[in-house]
């Protein structure tokens, strides 16, 4: 445990490239909701940088969609539950408190969304910042492989994270991994369509 130079407490998060996808996201949702002063202003700066911005967006866009799909099945559930009461005698005083539990955690959901939501607006006009400050660079296809290869290292590194830690895979993470076959690029000589994972299980992006 690392303290400053007041003697408090702090955490040292080590740099956030070499973390796995899980700890990742947690530290970039953590962020998002903090004020972003001292060592967390200086994480939260590492996090937007170019060889992290599209990991970072990535992480709390999954995060978000996450919440929606809590929030839809959440009001889905208090539907069924009130409509199941519907012409029973029901206890007034359970029935306040199931209701008060329900918009307490409502607003909980709410606050977690916008706030979400504008870390994610953050941080899109950070990547679109990095994108015109390359100058030259947008013209470079060098420059945009690097991105794809960005792209692809992340998304490998969410799949094994979650397949390694036994999580159950939902349709937007399928989705996601996807991309790793579908999205080509022009590899060789005879620049011959190659997918993302093809590059990564060649090694040719080692």
């Amino acid at each position: 445990m690392l303290h400053d130079r007041a003697g408090r407490q702090r955490t040292d998060h080590g740099d956030p490239l070499r973390m796995d996808e899980v700890p990742f996201e947690n530290l970039a949702v953590r962020l998002a909701f903090g004020h972003k002063r001292g060592t967390d202003a200086q994480t939260w700066d590492r996090l937007l940088q170019g060889d992290l911005v599209i990991r970072t967006l990535n992480a709390l866009r999954r995060a978000h969609e996450r919440n929606q799909s809590a929030m839809e099945s959440r009001r889905e559930e208090w539907l069924r539950y009130t409509q199941e009461r519907v012409g029973v005698k029901v206890d007034a005083q359970q029935w306040q408190m199931a209701r008060r539990e329900y918009d307490e955690w409502c607003q909980r959901a709410a606050k977690f969304d916008a706030t979400l939501g504008k870390a994610i607006q953050d941080v899109e006009r950070a990547q679109r910042k990095l994108v015109r400050e390359s100058g030259n660079q947008e013209g470079d296809s060098q420059f945009y492989r690097r991105q794809l290869k960005t792209v692809a290292r992340a998304i490998y590194a969410h799949r094994t994270a979650l397949e390694d830690g036994d999580v159950i895979a939902e349709d937007h993470d399928l989705q996601l991994w996807s991309a790793l076959d579908t999205v080509t690029v022009p590899n060789g000589p005879l620049s011959v369509p190659t997918s993302l994972m093809a590059m990564l299980d060649e090694r040719v992006w080692s």
